[in-house]
């Protein structure tokens, strides 16, 4: 027959999903930053730029050239001239921005390639080829390894927010069910003639229960703040095993509140 049962205080459930919640948020953070954050950044910095050049509004603005494209493109001038035009220039840059059609703007001999992370400047001489030593990359503000890097990032809090939905849920579904025979808490069975003692009381809200484990002694550590009837479960331990409740003794010992002074009612002339 079951003489008490206890479901999970609040306490340490609502403890540990506030830090899984707060886990989760800061890894929706770095994702965000990953998929539009620093993408909206880079495309307020080209808005800044571009109209100095062309008449594309940054949010027409792909993914490519990256700056790493960039680079394969100054590693292949050093192997070989490229010229305006050239099949290679534009695999590795795309379309070139298109220029600003302004009466009286003379044409300059440059081509702009822009995407979400910067802008490759290549001029050419006067007979088309590109201009190696003059070729620039202008970063908006993230590169494709910053934004890259926010998701990985994300991971470690979302594992950390993993482990603290993990907890808040056997927090949750913790239990103690006294019978007969003896307790039941959190799925450890402990028979009555198995228990030793009841004590080591602190006064922020716990007891050890010690007991016998195939000839060994072992602890039991009661929470207040992790089980709901806390008092109720180790009061009837005490009654069926014949403890001292260890509760009660840390509240007898406690000193007794002095009594407040009555206020002085007397007047004076």
């Amino acid at each position: 027959m079951i003489l008490l049962e206890s479901g999970p205080a609040k306490v340490d459930r609502t403890y540990w999903l506030v830090f899984g919640i707060l886990f989760l948020g800061v890894s929706a953070y770095f994702v965000y930053d990953g998929a539009y954050g620093y993408y909206n950044k880079n495309r307020e910095q080209a808005e800044q730029k571009l109209p100095s050049y062309t008449s594309l509004s940054a949010a027409g603005l792909g993914k490519k050239p990256t700056e790493k494209d960039f680079n394969e493109l100054v590693l292949a001038l050093k192997d070989r001239p490229l010229w305006r035009g050239a099949d290679v220039l534009h695999a590795k840059l795309g379309e070139p921005l298109p220029p600003k059609k302004e009466p009286g703007t003379a044409s300059e001999n440059v081509d702009r390639f822009a995407s979400v992370y910067g802008m490759a400047i290549v001029p050419y001489e006067g007979n088309g080829k590109v201009d190696g030593p003059k070729v620039q990359w202008v970063s908006w503000g993230k590169s494709e390894d910053d934004i890259r890097e926010q998701f990985y990032w994300a991971v470690i809090p979302f594992v950390g927010a993993l482990y603290f939905f993990f907890r808040c849920y056997r927090a949750g579904t913790l239990r103690a069910v006294i019978d007969e025979e003896g307790l039941t808490y959190g799925g450890l069975r402990i028979a009555f003639a198995d228990m030793l003692s009841l004590r080591d009381y602190n006064k922020k809200g716990w007891v050890d229960l010690y007991y016998r484990d195939g000839g060994k002694e072992k602890r039991l550590r009661i929470d207040n703040q992790k089980i709901a009837k806390f008092d109720e479960i180790a009061e009837l331990i005490c009654q069926k095993k014949g403890f001292e409740n260890p509760i009660q003794a840390a509240q007898r010992e406690e000193p007794a509140p002095e009594p407040e002074e009555a206020p002085d009612e007397t007047k004076t002339s």
